[in-house]
């Protein structure tokens, strides 16, 4: 197997986890020591820590599988990164193209862009013990292709927003998100909060100009309105993830509170 691995003539990756023990957090190791035969001393491992690349993922609290972390903190403070990562990675070095990143380090799953990913069982490939036919047309259609090599199973399958995916699909599909930069990016936090000041700031000249109290909600709630509308375009067109979380309790609180303090006082 090492032997195999080492002389494939193309990069090999694989994918490791990670469990609770006792004594805390232990990696799984994704290649044991190997002994070739009884009383030898036991080979090299297979992959070396560059070809590893952790599977984990994050699950919401009805069990769908949402994001993929890049990077995986281990007990001794190590960012170990993801196995799409790898992959992307190696792509793009061999590519030359500039990989684009999560700024938090969470990828959010998406269905792929295009069919980027194709699934063949292993029931349909040929004969693996058969000598291989250069005539086949085989290694030409693999060239330039990526195989993550994973198991179909209600063991290893996971629920997404598209569907029930095999955890082999998941890193296929982060690793084509990463290629094609076809993930979802996060407004920055400095955006909410020049939008939370703007808007604010025009509900007080109108306060200033004399609108009573009715108004100037009238005039928040279309604000509010206008963002939810502008964050849905900026998803569907950019893929960018407007958080309204803190701006449209911010301008509807705003509006009470700035009557309250520009009231006239006796």
């Amino acid at each position: 197997i090492v032997h195999a691995v080492r002389s494939a003539g193309t990069p090999v990756h694989v994918g490791y986890g990670w469990r609770e023990t006792d004594s805390g957090v232990r990696k799984i190791d994704p290649a044991p020591t190997l002994f070739l035969t009884p009383g030898e001393p036991p080979t090299e491992g297979c992959f070396r820590a560059e070809d590893e690349g952790h599977l984990m993922a994050f699950k919401r609290e009805d069990d769908r599988v949402l994001h993929l972390p890049l990077y995986f903190e281990n007990p001794r403070k190590k960012r170990l990164p993801a196995l799409c990562l790898r992959v992307a990675q190696r792509l793009a070095g061999q590519n030359e193209i500039q990989l684009e990143l999560p700024e938090d380090g969470l990828l959010w799953l998406l269905p792929p862009a295009r069919d980027d990913v194709e699934i063949v069982h292993f029931n349909e490939l040929p004969d693996p013990f058969a000598p291989p036919d250069p005539d086949s047309g085989e290694a030409a259609a693999m060239a330039d292709r990526v195989v993550i090599v994973g198991e179909d199973s209600a063991v290893d399958s996971f629920e997404t927003e598209w569907g029930t995916r095999p955890g082999a699909m998941l890193h296929a599909t982060a690793a084509c998100a990463l290629l094609n930069g076809h993930f979802i990016r996060r407004a920055p936090d400095w955006a909410t909060y020049v939008a939370i000041a703007l808007l604010c700031g025009v509900l007080y000249i109108r306060i200033l100009k004399g609108d009573g109290l009715g108004a100037t909600l009238l005039i928040a709630v279309c604000m509010c309105a206008t963002m939810v509308v502008v964050s849905a375009l900026a998803m569907h067109f950019s893929l960018v993830w407007i958080d309204n979380l803190p701006t449209i309790p911010a301008v509807l609180l705003f509006v009470p509170l700035a009557h309250y303090a520009h009231r006239p006082r006796s």
